[in-house]
């Protein structure tokens, strides 16, 4: 992977590292309007991706793709290379951010088609990946209220052993600060949102700190959090979940 130092000034992100684009390329390609925003979609069981439509800092629309996998997060800003009002073709790219263990170095070009109920259809050329992606939330606060604040193990309100806390952030930023202060396994973690949907938010880590290795109930991969409406934070996957509820006095 050709990624820049993280000392270097041009590096930007919550690791700082970022991709070599090459040089400047042909005229920006403009994208209809139905295609602006956030979109989201299960190619495989165990891989996430997720579409941003935004502008650059030269008011050109650029898509910004997240790629999760049970290994990886690798995140990209890729230019269009063909626009038309039922499509969008975009080019191969090396990635902005690659966190955990995976290999990410160039992402595939893919094309985002509409369909007729309003979602996209997106298809990697290579033939690899394919799914249906629907509109997902965007911009500077994706993170629904609901979700913010402290949290602590279900049942140990009184004297808690670990916490979790839930901040507003853009997708791709740390919105999580964890701790662990079970005996044996004291640490503390961060985690980067990656998706968000109706049905709840994923995460991946990206930092983490401690005496143990598993780090307690820090995450280890993509780890996935809804809210019952009975008010229980569930974090985790379907092998494996933790139940949380709000602490006293937030």
């Amino acid at each position: 992977m050709n990624l820049l130092s993280p000392d270097d000034p041009r590096a930007t992100g919550p690791y700082r590292l970022l991709g070599v684009l090459g040089e400047a390329g042909p005229a920006a390609v403009g994208v209809p309007k139905g295609f602006l925003g956030a979109w989201e979609g299960v190619p495989l069981s165990d891989t996430r991706v997720r579409v941003e439509f935004k502008k650059d800092e030269q008011q050109r629309t650029v898509a910004r793709s997240f790629f999760l996998t049970g290994t990886s997060l690798c995140v990209v800003n890729k230019e269009p290379e063909k626009a038309s009002g039922e499509s969008v073709s975009l080019g191969k790219a090396r990635n902005e951010n690659a966190f955990g263990g995976g290999k990410c170095a160039f992402l595939p070009s893919y094309t985002l088609r509409t369909r007729k109920d309003g979602n996209l259809d997106f298809a990697t050329d290579n033939g690899r990946y394919k799914a249906v992606l629907f509109e997902a939330g965007a911009g500077k606060a994706p993170v629904p209220g609901k979700y913010l604040g402290q949290w602590v193990p279900r049942g140990e309100r009184g004297k808690p052993t670990a916490q979790v806390t839930i901040e507003q952030a853009r997708t791709g930023d740390f919105f999580v600060r964890g701790r662990d202060d079970s005996p044996g396994r004291r640490c503390a973690w961060k985690e980067v949102l990656v998706f968000v949907n109706d049905t709840g938010l994923v995460s991946r880590p990206v930092y983490r700190r401690g005496s143990a290795s598993p780090c307690g109930i820090a995450p280890t991969g993509a780890r996935g959090y809804s809210l019952s409406g009975s008010g229980v934070l569930a974090m985790g996957h379907a092998a494996r979940k933790l139940e949380f509820v709000r602490k006293s006095g937030t």
